[in-house]
């Protein structure tokens, strides 16, 4: 929370990430996938695979810090956001729910403009079967990323192929596996 807003304290999650960087000086690290590579190359050698072990997935209603955003996991609010393209920014503590439902959530953030590229999100996100979010997130130094419990890739530049297999790889592997959307009791 901003020093001198006003609201209840923010809870600050404390959370050890393992940052594989790939492609940045001179060619991808040994443990990086060929997927993350070709993403790295069509972004001039800009994009993190992130492996973050997440240890607690509590409900609260308190806002939450996450200190490294965009988060892939932790604690979360106990509504999750219904799956789909969301025009306006969802909070993260609701899409986090979503994560440990198995769901991926596609985040991009460009303060100066990425219509195209967001149209083009929009429609694969629209063409995948289930459990996906999209929304804008403010919070991101990244353009575009793609978050999974315990996992993301962060990148430059917009790469679907790269997003494909990271949904692939990643969809359905959590700690829960609902897919219904949030109960009517959720704003």
């Amino acid at each position: 929370m901003t020093p001198g807003a006003s609201g209840p304290p923010r809870q600050v999650l404390g959370i050890a990430a393992v940052a594989l960087l790939a492609g940045c000086a001179g060619g991808p690290s040994d443990a990086v996938d060929s997927a993350t590579s070709q993403t790295c190359a069509s972004c001039g050698g800009q994009c993190e695979l992130d492996a973050i072990p997440i240890t607690d997935r509590t409900h609260t209603t308190d806002p939450i810090d996450y200190p490294d955003p965009p988060p892939v996991g932790g604690p979360h609010n106990p509504c999750w956001t219904p799956w789909g393209v969301h025009t306006e920014e969802v909070p993260d503590e609701n899409w986090v729910h979503n994560l440990e439902h198995g769901g991926v959530v596609f985040l991009y953030n460009c303060p100066d403009g990425c219509d195209s590229e967001v149209s083009q999100l929009t429609t694969y996100v629209q063409s995948l079967d289930h459990r996906a979010v999209l929304t804008p997130y403010a919070q991101m130094t990244w353009k575009f990323a793609a978050v999974a419990w315990e996992h993301r890739i962060l990148m430059a530049c917009l790469d679907l192929p790269a997003l494909q297999q990271f949904y692939d790889e990643h969809v359905n592997r959590a700690p829960e596996q609902d897919t219904a959307d949030p109960p009517s009791t959720c704003p």
